[in-house]
């Protein structure tokens, strides 16, 4: 890294887009295995990753640039957000990588840009539209593997922004999955949002007609796909933490906590850290061993804190929600953590809102409710709950709704409070 940064310190953009076009074949040849290999890494999780787009980017400097040049710099500012947390520089190769691209390998810079890099520094609602065109560019240009991950990335953004309705996101993806070539990296999210909708057996196992998730689990080891792993376990902590088994979705939070840095860039790394910290904290006010469940928790809380300063719209709420759980488990005793928990279980709900999160809300909503049954205010608990349900509706997780019409069946909720 710290050689390719000093080769590239006084490389203006200008000067990288109008390099020479790369002639000698052994070369253009050795750029082709180096892409090959790369993608390989990726999704095995690879130590090699970093070292083949480092290679990219030397010959391209000392050959002239080809058509594998533009991964080879929009891995490269992935690479400088990974190890150096350079979210500016990350943003600024992203997209001189797509500005190297052609028509033929753009989906491949899209996944780079918006399904890896851009939502560290912007809200994860602005790389659904380019996502979704990387698909559909792919299927057309042939390049069906990027088609995919282009896809996956898609659904996952779509899903866990809470800035598309459930019943949408799961016709959208049953027209993906009747296609005559599909990928397992879309199943999962898929099946959580069926799940969410309330259209499968067990609201808490990723199990239906889109995939069995043993049986996934055990094709994404077999294939070496951590990165399939990861979006296995990231959406079934989601589910199984929203339906309130919390055991079940610290379970796979730990299941792939170590692989996190392995799967750079990955959205879901923020997914599996936020039910992680959720699930810890309420794993510390239903068990015995409150202290290690409550320094899980804040280790989580920690990494929300960290990404909010690069990028507030996607954090800042979950850090507030996170404090709340965290000040919550001292508010019977307490009148100053109560008033901070209050404080920011509300401030929680408007930023997630303000920032198109209404997942995140309900959820919040959801907890500040419980809180305030903890304490005996039942008007503030029936004012929630009721929100929650509202929030819940409109995301379009009418599973959850049902869920917490059993859970409190004094609260009369109504089609209404839904809408």
């Amino acid at each position: 890294l710290i050689k390719t940064k000093k080769l590239l310190w006084t490389r203006t953009d200008e000067y990288l887009t109008s390099l020479p076009e790369m002639t000698e074949k052994r070369i253009i040849k050795a750029m082709e295995v180096l892409e090959i290999l790369g993608q390989v890494t990726y999704l095995s999780g690879s130590d090699y990753f970093p070292i083949l787009n480092f290679k990219k980017i030397w010959l391209t400097l000392k050959y002239g640039q080809n058509v594998n040049s533009a991964m080879g710099f929009g891995a490269y500012g992935l690479l400088l957000y990974v190890i150096l947390k350079d979210v500016k520089g990350a943003c600024r190769f992203g997209q001189l990588g797509l500005s190297l691209s052609s028509k033929a390998i753009m989906p491949r810079s899209y996944v780079m840009l918006y399904g890896l890099i851009i939502h560290w520094r912007d809200n994860i609602g602005i790389t659904l539209d380019p996502l979704l065109n990387g698909h559909k560019e792919g299927l057309r240009s042939g390049d069906t593997e990027y088609a995919w991950l282009n896809a996956a990335c898609y659904n996952l953004h779509q899903l866990h922004s809470g800035q598309a309705s459930i019943h949408t996101i799961i016709q959208q993806q049953r027209g993906l999955l009747q296609q005559a070539v599909t990928s397992d990296m879309i199943r999962p999210t898929q099946q959580a949002a069926i799940n969410l909708a309330g259209q499968s057996e067990d609201p808490v196992v990723l199990n239906g007609n889109v995939m069995e998730e043993e049986e996934l689990v055990k094709r994404s080891a077999e294939s070496a796909n951590i990165v399939l792993e990861y979006t296995i376990r990231a959406n079934a902590a989601c589910v199984a933490y929203i339906f309130g088994d919390h055991d079940r979705a610290s379970m796979h939070c730990q299941n792939i906590q170590d692989i996190a840095d392995k799967t750079p860039g990955n959205y879901g790394v923020n997914i599996q850290a936020f039910y992680d910290g959720m699930s810890s904290y309420a794993l510390a006010k239903t068990t015995a061993n409150r202290k290690k469940w409550r320094k899980r928790g804040r280790k989580m809380m920690k990494k929300f804190f960290k990404w909010a300063k690069e990028c507030p719209s996607n954090n800042a709420h979950k850090v507030l929600l996170l404090k709340a759980e965290d000040a919550s488990l001292f508010a019977v005793q307490s009148k100053k953590k109560r008033k901070i928990a209050e404080q920011a279980y509300n401030a929680a709900i408007l930023g997630a809102i303000d920032s198109g999160f209404i997942n995140v809300a309900a959820i919040a909503s959801e907890r500040a409710a419980e809180f305030y049954m903890g304490i005996g205010q039942v008007e503030k608990f029936s004012r929630h709950i009721t929100q929650a349900y509202k929030l819940y509706f409109k995301w379009g997780a009418n599973g959850k709704c049902e869920n917490l019409s059993k859970m409190y069946p004094e609260i009369e909720f109504s089609i209404q409070d839904g809408q």
